[in-house]
């Protein structure tokens, strides 16, 4: 006797559509999450790297960390210190080496994952743009290290409680290769107006100054990536980050001589 094939009837069909549904519902958040975490990681373990690699700097230079700035990207050679190729080999940092000046040219898998998706085809990556240093030699402010005569660091024994000061820091613009000082600088709101602003390659300014601010690129846009005057290396909520009284150095983490 033949057998009759039986073909999936229409409700059958939609209770697997339904099913499909509902595990997919169930499963791709958690998947999200999972990406993101790990391009959170990713992040943090380069931080943690410029880090390491800026320590081992100081151990050739008499203690000394990287000159901050010495002039203007692309306008002298080792213009600030994330463009400074000693520092940039020993990080194991790839930048164009064709030209010393530009050193501040980098590979882009060395930048954090949510700025290589960012990142138009083919564009050029400025690693100074996104990574930011806390520099203050001693006090809230200084003169930035091209107008003074002070464009090097204090060494990390000399910073007092450094599991808790800030060293390197996520930004989104920093062209002066600085760190932040203000409420401005580390609130939520302003990076939240320019998250989806890819800095320019000419200029490295996107609103027309020239200071730092913090990137929140990570837990859904309220989270950002430090390191710290003992080498480690933390993920930052947005409420412990911002600089709520500038004057009363709150929170300390920002002048490492307080």
């Amino acid at each position: 006797m033949k057998l009759r094939r039986k073909d999936f009837t229409l409700i059958e069909l939609l209770v697997v559509v339904a099913i499909i549904a509902i595990l997919a519902g169930i499963l791709l958040p958690a998947l999200n999450n999972a990406r993101e975490k790990a391009q959170q990681t990713q992040c943090l373990n380069q931080i943690k790297t410029m880090t390491t690699a800026a320590f081992m700097y100081s151990d050739s230079f008499d203690g000394w960390l990287m000159p901050v700035k010495n002039g203007p990207l692309a306008s002298r050679v080792d213009a600030v210190w994330s463009a400074n190729r000693t520092f940039l080999d020993i990080a194991h940092i790839k930048y164009a080496a064709y030209e010393p000046t530009y050193s501040h040219y980098w590979n882009a898998k060395f930048v954090c994952p949510k700025v290589q998706m960012q990142a138009p085809a083919g564009s050029s990556i400025i690693g100074p743009i996104f990574y930011g240093l806390q520099n203050f030699p001693g006090g809230v402010t200084q003169n930035n290290d091209y107008w003074s005569s002070q464009n090097h660091i204090r060494p990390s024994r000399e910073v007092k409680s450094p599991s808790s000061k800030v060293f390197i820091l996520e930004s989104f613009q920093a062209p002066d290769a600085g760190g932040v000082n203000t409420t401005a600088t580390t609130a939520l709101e302003t990076w939240l107006q320019y998250a989806n602003s890819w800095p320019p390659v000419t200029g490295c300014v996107i609103d027309g100054d020239y200071k730092t601010y913090l990137a929140y690129r990570h837990g859904g846009m309220r989270t950002v990536n430090f390191s710290f005057y003992d080498g480690h290396a933390a993920n930052v909520k947005e409420s412990t980050a911002r600089i709520v009284n500038s004057a009363q150095y709150n929170p300390r983490m920002y002048w490492f001589a307080q």
